[in-house]
């Protein structure tokens, strides 16, 4: 029976390893992640359009803001402004 070869590695290479497989794997994962993400806003964004449509923006931001953040998202105040307008205007969101 042949022996099984034993290896160690130092803390810091093991480290630099671990970055070097991390970085590749959000290369690899990352654009299916965003891709997947912006689906779903359009989709939450989309399903506000029937309830909020016709009503003040302003009215319409605050519900933005929850609804994004019910799924994670954080979203700047033009953007904010953007998807507000949209969804009381009766429009539609497209990823």
């Amino acid at each position: 029976m042949a022996k099984k070869a034993k290896f160690t590695m130092k803390a810091a290479d093991k480290r630099r390893l671990e970055r070097a497989v991390a970085k590749q794997i959000e290369k690899k994962i990352a654009p299916q992640v965003r891709q997947s993400r912006r689906e779903q806003m359009a989709a939450e964004l989309n399903a506000m359009v029937p309830k909020f449509k016709g009503r003040p923006v302003e009215d319409v931001k605050p519900a933005v803001v929850e609804r994004m953040a019910s799924i994670g998202v954080t979203i700047t105040d033009p953007e904010l402004t953007q998807y507000a307008e949209e969804i009381a205007e009766g429009g539609s969101f497209n990823v």
